[in-house]
């Protein structure tokens, strides 16, 4: 269970890391790339909700479906990719609005986006009691 925590902190402080870059950047007009249209970030932030509750969805659905009667190891190996897959649709979509924020030049949608799947991605922390390891 260690590692897994280590490889789901990886994504969330990445993400976080990431969000906070390129919120610095705009802020401080670093960087000026600014060419996207911001109105089209209305879209991509409908899109990333998407992302976000597909993340969380699959997770869900994967956890459920882990037979309690099997092994440890091979229900922490099945919750393992559940969390990692979760993790990884939401930290992708937070990602993609935070890159398309960065284009418009829009610190605060790349914050909101960033933001977003970082409390996403901590409501999927992953405990023992998920799948009866406790």
């Amino acid at each position: 269970m260690k590692q897994l925590r280590i490889i789901w902190a990886a994504l969330v402080v990445g993400t976080l890391l990431y969000t906070l870059l390129v919120v610095a950047v705009t802020v401080t007009g670093i960087a000026q790339v600014g060419t996207l249209d911001p109105t089209l970030l209305n879209y991509a932030g409908a899109a990333v909700m998407v992302y976000l509750v597909a993340g969380v969805f699959v997770r869900r659905r994967m956890i459920a479906n882990i037979d309690r009667e099997s092994p440890p190891e091979q229900r922490l190996a099945a919750y393992s990719a559940a969390t990692i897959l979760g993790a990884g649709l939401t930290e992708g979509g937070g990602l993609i609005l935070v890159t398309l924020a960065l284009m418009a030049g829009s610190a605060s949608w790349a914050l909101t986006g960033g933001l977003a799947a970082v409390v996403v991605m901590l409501m999927g922390r992953p405990t023992e009691e998920d799948i009866g390891l406790d």
